[in-house]
Order: structure tokens, then C-alpha cells, then sequence
């Protein structure tokens, strides 16, 4: 900062355009400096000696080596404190997903590929999982996908999928969340009795596939790997229904995520359908433990009866 003239005296105002050059240095290096100094540029006792200068440069070394693992430390704890720190809302939430998961994504990022992020933070915050660390585990399996599944969608799915209990959580905040950010119209966010009463039928048998789907995943392929929403690519790799099965559990999984994102509510007798489908298709997956036990029991009867 320039000071003004009339602040200074007549013996001070020949310093007003003069250039002062300030060096900043680590502890290490001003020691450095210090001993570099008075040896080699002002020596008391004669010039110093090829070996003298060769402990120099040693010392230099060591201190250069001091600097790099200072700027190491100081990187450590910072991302040590970053991974600890918790999002201050769900903009400091969406910046730091963007940023995470932009080797996904093709070109410039929209509002569109982050879906619902102000639902997702609150939900993350009821979970005390609103941090880095407490996020880094669902985001190894998102997917570029974005049009059909937005960033917030594929991470809520993974949180609710993990643990059914957290459905109704995630029902209650974003109905709190719609309401104070007046995402719905207020008809929309009136919703039939018989409505809700379907809903929670038709998300007590997908809670109830979503479980089995895990339990079936238990084969060598999918060892170390981590099993979260029932994704087609998944449901393939278990090889468990036959095509025309497999197009209607997807089409009853679009279904759910209309449900559960908000995106559109069908009528009740959709969701009722949809419901009964679920449970027809779990009784036809169980029904060969079944068949196989009364195989087994019969099998041994005969033996029994044989002997």
C-alpha cells in the first residue's frame, strides 16, 4: 500500500517510491538461511573450506527434505479435518458430489444431474452421515446415467436399500422439505388416505424383494462387492427370472421410484397391482426351497419305509 506523502516527514518521503522486497520461509528454512548466511557471505575467519561447503549443501538437502514433508503434513491434516467436517447445507453438498463425481459425466454439469439434493442432505443430516467420509461409501457405485437417475436418486435408493427402516424417515422429510421449499403445489401435497395406504402396502413387498435380492447375492461373484439397489445389471448377474419376469419387476421398479423420488403417483389401483405382482414374484422365487424340502422329506420316508 502506498502511504501518502503528507503523512510523512521530509527525510521519510525519499523512501516513497522505494521497492521492498519481502521473503516468507518455513522455521526450517529461515535456520537455513541464518547459518548460509553469516558462513558464505560474511565469513570472520577466512574462506571456507570444499568440504565445509559440501556440509552445506547436505544441510540444504535435509532442509529441502524438511520443507516437502512440513507440505505433506499440512495436506494430510487438511483433508483430515475435510473428511470430518460436516456440509454446511446442501449447496456445500452439491459442490462437493459435482466435483466427486465429475469422471462420470460428459460435458458441463446441470441442476438436472444432481436431481433432489436438498432432500438427499437432510436425509444424510437425520442419518449423521453429512460428511465426506460418512458419504464415500455410495459413491463407488454411481453411474453417468444421470437422465434416468439423477446423483441424489441413485445415492437415496443405496441409503434406503441399506437399511428399510430408513423409508419412513426419508417419506417424512421430504414431505417436510416439499413444504418448506413449496416444491409441490399445495393440491399435490395432498394425498388421499387410500393412497398412502397403498403405498405403504406396495413399499412393505419391495422392501421385502429388496431383502431377498441380498440374500441371493451371496454367490462367488458377488463376493467384496457391495449389493445396493436391485439394478437390472444386478438382477442379470443373479440370473433368478426369466425375461418376461425380468421386464415386469422393471417396470415395477420405475413404478417404486415414482413412488419414492416424488416424480409422478400413480392411481391406487396401479400401485395395488404392483403390489400383488411383488409378492406373487417372491412366492415363485421361494417356492423351489419349499418344493426341494417336501422332495427331501419324501425321499426319506421311502427310505424309511424301504429298510
Amino acid at each position: 500500500m502506498r502511504l501518502r506523502e503528507s503523512t510523512l516527514n521530509d527525510a521519510q518521503k525519499r523512501y516513497v517510491d522505494a521497492l521492498v522486497e519481502i521473503q516468507i520461509a518455513s522455521v526450517l528454512m529461515h535456520a537455513w538461511a541464518e547459518v548460509e548466511h553469516d558462513l558464505v557471505y560474511k565469513p570472520m575467519q577466512g574462506r571456507l573450506s570444499d568440504d565445509e561447503y559440501a556440509i552445506l549443501d547436505e544441510l540444504n538437502g535435509l532442509v529441502m527434505t524438511g520443507e516437502i514433508a512440513l507440505e505433506r503434513l499440512q495436506k494430510a491434516g487438511d483433508a483430515r479435518v475435510a473428511a470430518h467436517a460436516r456440509f454446511a447445507n446442501h449447496f456445500d453438498l452439491a459442490a462437493y458430489l459435482l466435483d466427486r463425481a465429475a469422471p462420470l459425466l460428459k460435458g458441463p454439469a446441470s441442476e438436472a444431474v444432481l436431481g433432489r439434493i436438498d432432500v438427499l442432505y437432510n436425509l444424510l443430516e437425520e442419518l449423521n452421515l453429512s460428511t465426506p467420509e460418512g458419504l464415500e461409501p455410495f459413491l463407488a457405485t454411481l453411474t453417468g446415467d444421470t437422465e434416468r437417475r439423477p446423483l441424489a436418486e441413485q445415492i437415496i435408493d443405496q441409503l434406503l436399500t441399506e437399511d428399510a427402516s430408513r423409508y419412513k424417515t426419508y417419506e417424512e422429510l421430504r414431505e417436510v422439505t416439499d413444504r418448506e421449499s413449496s416444491f409441490l403445489s399445495q393440491d399435490e401435497r395432498l394425498t388421499a388416505p387410500e393412497i398412502q395406504q397403498a403405498i405403504g402396502q406396495f413399499l412393505s413387498q419391495w422392501i421385502a424383494f429388496e431383502r431377498m435380492i441380498r440374500e441371493k447375492a451371496t454367490t462367488p461373484e458377488f463376493e467384496g462387492r457391495r449389493i445396493g439397489f436391485p439394478t437390472a445389471r444386478v438382477l442379470s448377474e443373479l440370473q433368478l427370472f426369466d425375461e418376461e419376469t425380468s421386464w415386469e419387476i422393471d417396470r415395477i421398479r420405475r413404478l417404486r421410484n415414482n413412488l419414492v423420488h416424488d416424480i409422478e403417483i400413480p392411481d391406487v389401483a396401479e400401485i395395488n397391482e404392483a403390489g400383488h405382482r411383488l409378492e406373487a414374484i417372491l412366492q415363485r422365487v421361494r417356492k423351489p426351497k419349499l418344493v426341494s424340502a417336501i422332495s427331501s422329506r419324501k425321499r426319506t420316508r421311502r427310505k424309511r419305509q424301504a429298510g
